[in-house]
């Protein structure tokens, strides 16, 4: 980890930005879906699948007897990765959490 010509945090090798982020871009906010498609583009990656990480402990909120608490949540979450993705959904895909409880078995 290093400071790039830019004053950037950035993992630079041979003179180069990992990830490859536009200037306009840091690491340490949250990523727009407009600049997420800048660093596709540079990357020359056409699509991506955008997946759930602190979401994922949504089944052990509250406990057993907070479902409603649970599916609330996921759903939101849900929500609100869709209204992302829904800038190009061509090219940003996700993968969407759901409740264990609502899985027939």
């Amino acid at each position: 980890m290093g400071v790039n010509k830019d004053g950037a945090r950035r993992f630079v090798v041979d003179g180069i930005d990992h990830p490859p982020f536009p200037s306009s871009i840091s690491a340490r906010k949250p990523m727009t879906a407009e600049n997420r498609l800048k660093v596709l583009d540079k990357e020359k990656i056409y699509a991506a699948v955008l997946f759930p990480s602190a979401i994922m402990s949504a089944p052990y909120v509250g406990g057993p007897e907070d479902i409603d608490f649970r599916h609330a949540l996921i759903r939101a979450y849900n929500s609100r990765v869709a209204d992302f993705t829904g800038v190009d959904s061509a090219r940003l895909k996700f993968a969407a959490p759901l409740a264990v409880e609502d899985v027939a078995w």
